[in-house]
């Protein structure tokens, strides 16, 4: 029988009532119509039915029930058969019986419903639990599942019941439960037992695992109560912690300073492995030492000492100190530690080693004034400018160029504009501003006008500073006086406009004695008629055109290295040597970026002597290029073209003077015009595939200008 069932009935209110009340009705009826036609042994016992309800579901009603239901079947018989002794006797004895079968189903009843109450209440318990609980068979197959089992696994019941306990279980995992099992036949239960069970999405949980027999009525073990918790969050959160600890263990030993804990009583709580190996004991070996036994070797704490100063005060404090125990300069930074209360525990002692800077500190102390002594011996001044807030800063040196003492003057803009000549100041500060709007670097010639009235010429440099973003920070400059080397310079350039006139004049004049050298030499060859004398005529007429040629070459290359070289634009310079040579039918290619290099007026002259031997010399040249290319040590320039090239035996002379088809001096004067400023110039080309000269810049003398 299902009890469940009854039960569901019983909670419906008037269901029970309306049932007894219509059996009951239908067997009083049914028994008075039999007793009319004489029928009295079938028709009583449907009175159980109402009799067996009431007393089953209100057992403290049953017994009344049946006695006023056995009166009125009694009174019924009574008067339908008053002359059959034998139906009334029989109808009290089934009245008694009607009765005491009340009394026994009440009795059962009662102790059945209190049973039922119970088990109700503990299904209830196990399907509310958080827990899944599972019931198994003592050989793993389920037998319960609960809902909470059916959330944490994913599983349903009707999936679960009637398979191995297996299903849930890591394949690395499945031996475990015939132990388990095992133990539970035993009768020992299994408390908090940690394992890994695996969901139908073949997930992996951490689980805390209880589980105890399932007995019978008997007493004998039929099966296992699993109750399984997860804890993979609560894992996760104890591995997390752990793995945060041993983080923190870690670091506190990998810090390069040295860090302790010091207690109140100046006693060392802990301490990190670099404090440890600097005193020479193992990390557990100084716990519960004196600090300044152990670390300063002294017999008390030092004077001033900041761990006193913090148990005095609370607070926190920092100081540097010299100390030979652990040999060096250090900055000493001690904090409070607390307890629960917020009283001071102790402190956090961190001593971090700043001798290497202390070192820096002094070394960049003597650099500094080595530096002003320098730029005094040099002449050389130097300042900063912050376009921002446009505050300068100047060197003493500066100021004494400007000729006053450090301290006399405040550093300014305007009080560098009353400084500059009033020629000079409108293109300096030109020139200030386009190198902060571009970003370029400049350098330039000024003349200052000094306290004293003194007109003194300086040459100023800036540099440009940028932050980590690429933007402008501060620009950078030097102003050296360079009044005396102007004078010298004037003096060798009036010296050499001198000898360039001479040149000019004695060049005018020997060309003048070559043309009536010439014109001698052709009426000559007019009036001889000897064939040997004719050669020689014209042999000589040769060598006078040859000396002429060379007389006019000087021309070009009278003024190189008379003029301080400058920064040259390199594609300017190739675009107008190009413009003097006839280039219709040739592919000229300039591909450089926007670069500079720092050389003598006349390297147009080199690319000028290139280009023009390509063109004499080449063979054919139909397309001429120059590439750019930077190198770690420097820049090249390639001149390359598509000519007949440069035979082996021809490369190693061609740089000599005199060597070549036309005066022999365009590639010697290239090579010295670029040497100048240390640039140097070779032939790397194939012979059949075209000329490749290499023009190699060094660093420091070529620039990449931004667009």
């Amino acid at each position: 029988m299902d009890i469940t069932l009854f039960d569901a009935i019983r909670k419906r209110p008037y269901v029970l009532p309306v049932l007894i009340l219509v059996s009951t009705a239908a067997a009083l009826v049914l028994n008075w119509y039999g007793l009319i036609y004489g029928i009295t042994y079938v028709l009583p016992h449907l009175l159980y039915i109402p009799i067996i309800l009431c007393a089953y579901y209100y057992p403290r009603r049953g017994i009344v029930f049946a006695s006023v239901l056995s009166v009125i079947y009694c009174v019924l018989v009574f008067f339908m058969t008053p002359a059959s002794f034998d139906v009334i006797v029989s109808a009290c004895a089934r009245c008694i019986v009607f009765v005491g079968i009340s009394a026994v189903i009440s009795y059962i009843s009662g102790h059945v419903h209190d049973d039922l109450h119970v088990c109700l209440r503990l299904v209830s318990v196990v399907e509310s639990s958080r827990d899944a609980i599972v019931g198994t068979s003592l050989h793993g197959i389920i037998t319960d599942w609960n809902k909470s089992a059916e959330g944490l696994y994913g599983y349903s019941a009707q999936e679960a019941i009637g398979k191995p306990v297996t299903l849930i279980v890591p394949m690395d995992k499945s031996a475990e439960i015939t132990t388990l099992l095992d133990k539970i036949r035993t009768g020992e239960p299994i408390d908090r037992y940690e394992t890994e069970r695996v969901t139908k999405d073949g997930r992996r949980l951490q689980i805390s695992l209880s589980l105890s027999p399932i007995k019978n009525h008997y007493g004998e073990i039929i099966g296992a109560s699993y109750i399984s918790h997860d804890i993979t969050d609560q894992k996760r959160l104890l591995d997390a912690v752990q793995n945060a600890k041993d983080d923190w263990e870690r670091t506190f030993d990998a810090v390069p300073d040295m860090i302790a804990l010091i207690d109140r009583n100046y006693r060392i709580l802990r301490a990190n492995r670099s404090m440890a190996e600097r005193v020479g004991l193992s990390p557990e070996e100084m716990i519960g030492k004196a600090c300044f036994e152990t670390v300063h070797k002294t017999h008390g704490p030092l004077k001033a000492c900041p761990h006193t100063l913090l148990i005095r005060d609370g607070e926190s404090h920092m100081q540097e100190i010299h100390d030979d125990a652990l040999g060096g300069d250090f900055q000493v930074t001690v904090s409070p530690f607390m307890g629960v209360s917020g009283e001071v525990m102790g402190s956090v002692h961190v001593i971090h080693d700043i001798t290497e800077r202390k070192r820096a500190e002094e070394a960049l102390h003597e650099n500094e004034t080595l530096l002003r002594e320098a730029q005094k011996v040099a002449h050389i001044g130097s300042w900063t400018l912050d376009p921002k807030t446009g505050l300068e800063n100047w060197s003493d040196e500066l100021l004494r160029i400007y000729g006053f003492e450090p301290g006399d003057v405040v550093p300014s803009f305007s009080e560098h504009e009353s400084m500059i000549h009033p020629d000079d100041w409108s293109i300096l500060n030109a020139t200030i501003h386009k190198s902060l709007a571009t970003g370029q670097d400049y350098e330039m010639e000024v003349r200052l006008t000094r306290k004293d009235g003194q007109v003194r010429t300086m040459l100023s440099r800036g540099h440009i500073q940028r932050g980590k973003n690429h933007e402008i920070i501060r620009l950078i400059g030097t102003s050296q006086d360079i009044t005396e080397r102007k004078i010298t310079e004037n003096a060798l350039r009036l010296a050499n406009n001198k000898l360039t006139m001479l040149s000019s004049i004695t060049r005018h004049d020997i060309l003048n004695k070559l043309t009536g050298l010439r014109m001698y030499l052709e009426l000559s060859k007019e009036s001889v008629k000897d064939p040997v004398f004719l050669e020689y005529i014209t042999k000589e007429i040769d060598a006078a055109g040859a000396i002429e040629r060379q007389i006019e070459f000087t021309r070009f290359y009278e003024s190189i290295g008379v003029n301080a070289p400058q920064w040259q634009d390199v594609a300017e310079r190739i675009r107008s040597a190009a413009s003097q040579l006839p280039l219709e039918e040739i592919t000229f290619d300039i591909l450089l970026p926007p670069v500079q290099v720092y050389a003598d007026a006349l390297i147009e002259k080199v690319f000028y002597n290139l280009i023009e031997n390509s063109l004499r010399h080449g063979g054919g040249v139909t397309c001429i290029s120059f590439s750019f290319e930077e190198m770690q040590n420097g820049a090249v320039i390639t001149y390359r073209d598509d000519g007949a090239g440069i035979s082996r035996t021809d490369k190693d002379k061609l740089f000599r003077r005199g060597f070549g088809k036309h005066t022999g001096l365009g590639l010697f004067l290239s090579r010295e015009i670029l040497s100048i400023t240390g640039i140097t110039i070779t032939e790397n080309g194939e012979q059949g595939k075209g000329v490749c000269f290499e023009i190699h810049v060094p660093k420091v003398s070529y620039r990449v200008t931004l667009t």
